[in-house]
Formats: structure tokens, C-alpha cells, sequence
């Protein structure tokens, strides 16, 4: 989208820095984009963000298995987190933090 000279706009923020999304605004004047602001780009949760959940009594940490954008939803293996559980623990993303919104973990059997 074309910014007008002497006018603002709205820019991907995921162009600017690739860890974020949603849109930054910025001001045009004499073909130079300057930002004027950030407030609504949010974080993308990595592979390394940590969240605690419980998993047979007992705490353990968990991160997604791929990238989850703000407001997005991901999962990781219960095994990952848990050895010898099976089933998916269900993540979402906060800004930056993940945050677990649920599991199917259940015990192998022997």
C-alpha cells in the first residue's frame, strides 16, 4: 500500500523485524518512511519460549515445536516434555509469552 507524502500509514511490522507481527504506523515525507509507532506490533512466540505445565504431578516446561504468532496456537508433543506420556499439550501466544491452554497427556502403558 502507498503512503502518501505528509501522510501516515500502516507498515507490516513482520518487514521491519521478522520476530514481530501486526502493523507499526508510519510517517512519509520526500520518499523516507519514518516510525511514528510500534504500539501494536506483538511478538512471535520461538521455539524456545517456556511455559510450565503439569503433567503427572508433576512441573514441566514445554515450548512450542514451531513458531506461534501472537494470538496463535500451537502444541507440542507430551513425550518432549514428559517421557513416557503420549498426546499433545495445547500453547498459545501471549505477545511473546506462552502461555499452555491445555493437554491430552496420558500415561503409556508398559
Amino acid at each position: 500500500q502507498l503512503i502518501e507524502a505528509n501522510a501516515t500509514g500502516p507498515a507490516d511490522c513482520n518487514m521491519a523485524n521478522p520476530d514481530y507481527t501486526g502493523n507499526l504506523t508510519v510517517y512519509c515525507y520526500a520518499a523516507t518512511l519514518t516510525v511514528v509507532s510500534t504500539e501494536t506490533c506483538m511478538l512471535t512466540c520461538s521455539r524456545s519460549t517456556q511455559a510450565s505445565v503439569v503433567i503427572g504431578g508433576q512441573r514441566r516446561m514445554v515450548s512450542p515445536i514451531q513458531p506461534v504468532v501472537h494470538q496463535g496456537s500451537g502444541w507440542q508433543l507430551c513425550s518432549n516434555a514428559a517421557p513416557g506420556y503420549s498426546g499433545r499439550i495445547y500453547l498459545s501466544c501471549a505477545d511473546g509469552a506462552v502461555v499452555v491452554t491445555g493437554h491430552t497427556c496420558e500415561p503409556d502403558p508398559c
